[in-house]
C-alpha cells in the first residue's frame, strides 16, 4: 500500500550486459536454468506432499508452493532473457555499447564501454529459430504462473522497488512476446531463408 509508483512505468525493455563478459553471461544463463529446475523438482515433491496433508495445513502448503513456482518461473525468465540477449549479439544486434550503470551504490562508477566488436553470424537461421523457441518457452512459462498469481496477489510484490506481478502484466508480456515472434522474428527468419537460398 505504501508503493506510490506505477509498476508498469518501471519496466525497461532493453536488457544491458557488456559482452566483454560473454563467458559470465553464459555461465549465469546456465545457473539460472539450473536454479529453475531445482525449484521445479522441489515443487513437484511439495505437490505430492500436499495431497497427504490434513485439511488445516493445505492452504499454507499451497502458499509455499506458489512461492516456489514463482521463484522457478522468475529464474527461468532470467535464463531466457540472458540467452535471448546472447543470441541477439550473435546476430550483430547490440543497442547499447556505451558505459552503463553497473548497479550497487548510488555513487558507484559506470561500467566501461564495451570493447567487444560484434560480427554477425554468417547463417542467422539457427539463431533466429532458437530465439523463436525461447520466446515460445517464455510464453508458456508466463502462462504457468498465472494461476498462482490469481490465488495469491502477494507473489512478485517487492515494496522497495515497487515490483509487482499481476495477471494484467503477465497477459501484456505474453501479448508483447507474441508480437516479437510475429512482427520481428518470423519476418527476419523469412528474410534469412530467402538470402541463404
Amino acid at each position: 500500500p505504501e508503493e506510490k509508483g506505477n509498476p508498469n512505468f518501471e519496466s525497461n525493455p532493453i536488457y544491458k550486459f557488456s559482452l566483454d563478459f560473454w563467458d559470465r553471461l553464459r555461465f549465469e544463463t546456465k545457473e539460472y536454468a539450473t536454479l529453475a529446475s531445482y525449484y521445479d523438482a522441489g515443487c513437484e515433491i511439495l505437490e505430492k506432499v500436499i495431497a497427504t496433508l490434513p485439511e488445516n495445513k493445505v492452504e499454507n502448503a499451497k502458499d509455499i508452493l506458489g512461492v516456489g513456482r514463482m521463484i522457478a518461473a522468475t529464474a527461468r525468465t532470467v535464463s531466457h532473457v540472458k540467452r535471448f540477449h546472447d543470441l541477439k549479439a550473435q546476430l550483430g544486434i547490440y543497442l547499447d555499447t556505451i558505459a552503463i550503470w553497473a548497479g550497487g551504490r548510488k555513487d558507484q562508477p559506470e561500467a566501461l564501454p564495451m570493447k567487444t566488436v560484434l560480427v554477425p553470424t554468417e547463417n542467422p537461421v539457427p539463431v533466429l529459430l532458437e530465439m523463436i523457441e525461447i520466446a515460445k518457452k517464455e510464453i508458456a512459462n508466463t502462462e504457468s504462473i498465472i494461476p498462482y498469481i490469481q490465488r495469491d496477489s502477494r507473489l512478485g510484490y517487492e515494496q522497495e522497488f515497487g515490483y509487482a506481478c499481476t495477471e494484467e502484466q503477465l497477459r501484456w508480456k505474453i501479448d508483447h512476446t507474441n508480437s516479437v515472434i510475429n512482427d520481428e522474428l518470423l519476418p527476419a527468419l523469412q528474410e534469412a531463408f530467402a538470402y541463404n537460398k
